[in-house]
């Protein structure tokens, strides 16, 4: 577990920054952006404590570790880390006090801890839904991304399943399983898997680019096309005759 914590932290000091971008003061959010890029920092330490508290590692012994490598790994300022640290150990004393916590399934303790970042009682209901909006990525857990690249991450991890022969009723089950704990998320994904199933002729990247653009619209307001919508042009791509013709052809389809 040790050599996992340590490798993890690497990784971790390679791309975290409490960069605060300039805010407009016109309209500035009810929860300032450093907490927010605290909050959403916290799975890789929820997830460790988890652990330490089902190996029936002592609660002390176990922070004190991710302490000791929270010091050496993450170069950040020292009042930060400090009350960076302070976060974890208080998502350390909700998960080892509350057995029911599941790995992947520690929001609400996340929540609780960093919305005393700094001694502050920020508001849980909008840390909440910020952070439903940016779920753990589908392709890299350790990193949360917004909703429409997760989605379009998960369309394309169907469509790889899909590849490898799964079945429509497999991957269904999958998907359920595995968002869970990603409520709007999984609310679109019922619809894609059936559309990614319907047609195997497109492949992952156009399935990613199209499920990505079509959220994003969704988001707006607008409207997009449905995969269906786009097959008669797809096969008068099909029809070309040079490869490279037909592959700009269905770049411009997708938009790409």
């Amino acid at each position: 577990m040790q050599n996992k914590i340590l490798t993890l932290f690497f990784i971790l000091s390679m791309g975290f920054c409490f960069s605060v971008k300039a805010a407009d003061q016109s309209i500035q959010p009810p929860v300032n952006e450093e907490t927010l890029k605290v909050c959403s920092n916290l799975d890789m330490y929820a997830d460790f404590a988890v652990d330490g508290r089902d190996s029936a590692m002592p609660k002390e012994i176990a922070f004190n570790m991710v302490k000791a490598s929270m010091n050496r790994h993450l170069k950040i300022p020292a009042n930060l880390l400090s009350e960076y640290i302070t976060v974890v150990g208080k998502i350390y004393e909700l998960i080892y006090a509350d057995q029911t916590i599941k790995r992947g399934a520690t929001q609400a303790a996340i929540v609780d801890a960093c919305s005393h970042y700094k001694g502050q009682n920020a508001d849980t209901r909008y840390i909440t839904n910020y952070l439903e909006r940016n779920p753990r990525s589908a392709w890299d857990p350790l990193k949360r991304v917004p909703l429409c690249e997760n989605v379009a991450q998960s369309a394309s991890n169907i469509a790889v399943a899909r590849n490898k022969g799964m079945s429509l009723e497999n991957v269904t089950v999958l998907v359920k399983d595995g968002l869970q704990n990603d409520p709007l998320t999984l609310r679109v994904m019922p619809k894609i898997t059936t559309e990614v199933f319907e047609n195997p002729d497109v492949n992952t990247t156009y399935i990613y680019v199209h499920n990505l653009k079509k959220c994003m619209a969704l988001e707006r307001n607008e409207k997009y096309a449905e995969l269906a919508e786009l097959k008669p042009r797809l096969r008068s791509c099909e029809k070309l005759k040079v490869e490279e013709e037909k592959r700009q052809c269905e770049l411009k389809i997708f938009g790409i």
